[in-house]
């Protein structure tokens, strides 16, 4: 149905005038072919038509006028995922009609607030406010009686307007009742019926819960007031957790309650697979920075915004990563496209997040419809186990000796020569990476990182770089046969890099790399031994449990183009390399050394990656 359409019927759901006149039975036969049409639409398994058409086209027919029961519309915007589906389970009890109004609708300004006697506003998206300004006047127009009422004060700083304006109201009651518990939002209804729609009824209080939070585990009843009381609950169930790692997933209440539960749930569950003791805690509250301090938490997990202050996380002094969610596209179309987070997600779960010290935003949940739906979020299971993979390996390189630890250093060499052999670029600064490489490495071995021995200069550095450590082109097989026979590279298997290769690569991806660089191994740095066995060649400079390698290259040595491309996959003897650090030698962590390193990149979103994006791949 496009706008005008929309327009027409809006017109017509409030008529005056005699019933039995001319454009009255006109209007009535024209709502009859649209009902007419939108029969057919459903048959055919088009689209169908929204609320609002269908009370628009009911009301042409005699329903909803002076023949039949007055139906009470009220309609909610932005609301907490899983909230409007508990509202809903009340509609009858209370005797409204309640309809959500998703992100998608709001954007594309197709729907005509009118029809409902009071609109309710939670979170508003800040790149639609010329869309609410829009709706909410053209509204007020048509039905001057509209009450448009703000849940939780947050939607006036969007609209700053409407509100000095007082079309826009806030009522400080109606928080108190908001997004705690099941039973306070009957009582929401019960306020609203009675307070705006000036219906008999008795208002009841809030429910109220202590503030403060608690701990949650999904084989407990009810919350554990404090950290020993969840501790000594583990306990007493047989577990020994003394030496066990431990995290917290930090919640927001109305998360827990409402939004979140199934993710919460899913990421307590994934860290117990890997011997990780965790246990959600509701952030927000006194009680919440005391748990934390008292549970003694290796990593700490956010799945929303946070508001810790920065002295806690010094204190405390662990990790804190992100389960970052999407409501704008579905989770079937996110794993399709390129389109990451949408600007005003990316702003709320990464920019704001980093400057408190937030690493590691990676996707954990998303929608099943998309469009800024009312739903709760669903798990992505294969997102939440590369979320708690991330978070332990975390918690290890904190936790493992220095003597133990291994680290791989790449430097830049896109140019394969010594000129420009680790001197930066403008990203870098060109400052001297060799002599400041140098530095750092006399540093750890100080600090009893295993290294017999490191370079005594930056001369000595360059030296061991252009002996070993350097790319080698297409055009220079008797360099790389002198690398390949000095024992100082890797060779792996081209039996094994094919391995890794089908095992870590989804099909769609691999298709097209063969496509651009052929099957696997490719051309580049593949070397040919006196047996005629294939190896991909990893050029190295090798310090012990310390590993230096130059950037492997996407082909730009060919064609400089693709060193910022971010449509032509990486070659075989890219992914080989980052399959070598994590499968062979691995690398506990990996420090890119002068300027950033390319993998960020390679071809896929910029945020909230998926499985089948390039930089997760490698990764």
């Amino acid at each position: 149905m496009n706008s005008d359409q929309n327009k027409h019927m809006a017109a017509m759901q409030h008529p005056n005038g005699n019933r039995g006149s001319l454009p009255h039975l006109i209007s009535r036969a024209i709502a009859g072919l649209l009902l007419c049409c939108f029969v057919c639409q459903a048959a055919l398994g088009q689209d169908q038509p929204s609320p609002q058409e269908r009370t628009a086209a009911e009301a042409k027919e005699g329903i909803g006028e002076a023949d039949a029961p007055t139906v009470h519309r009220i309609a909610f915007v932005g609301l907490h995922g899983g909230v409007f589906e508990v509202l809903k389970r009340y509609e009858e009890e209370i005797g409204l009609q309640l309809e959500y109004l998703n992100d998608s609708q709001i954007s594309k300004a197709h729907i005509d607030l009118s029809y409902y006697e009071a609109v309710f506003l939670q979170h508003l998206r800040a790149e639609d406010r010329d869309q609410y300004r829009q709706l909410i006047n053209s509204a007020r127009k048509r039905n001057p009686g509209l009450r448009i009422i703000s849940l939780s004060g947050l939607a006036e700083r969007h609209l700053p307007e409407l509100t000095k304006q007082g079309i826009l109201k806030s009522d400080p009651k109606l928080k108190a009742y908001y997004g705690s518990s099941p039973e306070n939002l009957r009582r929401l209804l019960i306020y609203v019926n009675v307070t705006y729609l000036k219906r008999p009824g008795n208002i009841l209080p809030p429910v109220e819960r202590e503030r403060g939070g608690g701990l949650f585990h999904p084989d407990h009843e009810g919350l554990f007031e404090s950290a020993g009381q969840f501790l000594r609950w583990v306990r007493e169930r047989g577990r020994k957790i003394d030496d066990m790692p431990r995290v917290v997933i930090a919640v927001h209440s109305t998360h827990l309650e409402f939004q979140q539960p199934k993710v919460v749930e899913a990421l307590i569950r994934a860290f117990e697979k890997q011997d990780v003791l965790a246990v959600a805690m509701i952030d927000f509250g006194p009680g919440y920075e005391q748990s934390v301090l008292e549970f003694k938490p290796l990593a700490i997990i956010h799945t929303c915004h946070s508001r810790e202050r920065t002295s806690f996380r010094e204190q405390v002094g662990v990790p804190h990563l992100h389960s970052i969610f999407f409501r704008k596209q579905s989770i079937g179309d996110w794993k399709e496209n390129l389109q990451g987070l949408a600007s005003s997600e990316m702003a709320f779960h990464i920019i704001g997040q980093e400057l408190r010290g937030a690493i590691e935003p990676q996707v954990g949940s998303g929608t099943l419809v998309g469009g800024g739906s009312s739903e709760a979020f669903t798990p992505i299971p294969d997102r939440i186990e590369h979320l708690v993979a991330r978070a332990t390996a975390w918690m290890k390189l904190a936790h493992t000796p220095n003597r133990e630890k291994k680290i791989a250093i790449v430097y830049y060499d896109r140019e394969m020569g010594k000129a420009e052999l680790m001197r930066g670029s403008a990203t870098g600064m060109f400052m001297n990476g060799p002599r400041s490489l140098v530095n750092v490495l006399k540093q750890m071995q100080k600090a009893g990182y295993a290294m017999p021995r490191v370079p005594a200069n930056e001369d000595d550095l360059v030296d061991w770089m252009m002996q070993r450590g350097r790319q080698i082109g297409i055009w220079a097989p008797g360099v790389l046969d002198r690398l390949a026979r000095s024992g100082n590279a890797i060779l792996v298997p081209v039996d094994v890099y094919k391995k890794w290769f089908e095992t870590n690569v989804p099909e769609k991806q691999r298709q097209a790399l063969i496509k651009r660089w052929g099957p696997a191994p490719g051309k580049f740095l593949v070397w040919k031994n006196d047996a005629g066995k294939q190896f991909i060649v990893i050029p190295r400079i090798d310090l012990g449990n310390v590993v230096l390698l130059p950037q492997p290259l996407r082909g730009e040595a060919h064609d400089t183009s693709l060193v910022h491309d971010k449509l032509v996959p990486p070659p075989h003897n890219y992914l080989c390399t980052y399959f070598w650090l994590r499968r062979e030698f691995e690398a506990n962590a990996m420090v890119h050394f002068g300027t950033h390193g390319t993998e960020f990149m390679l071809p896929g979103k910029a945020t909230g990656l998926s499985k089948s994006d390039w930089p997760d791949i490698v990764m």
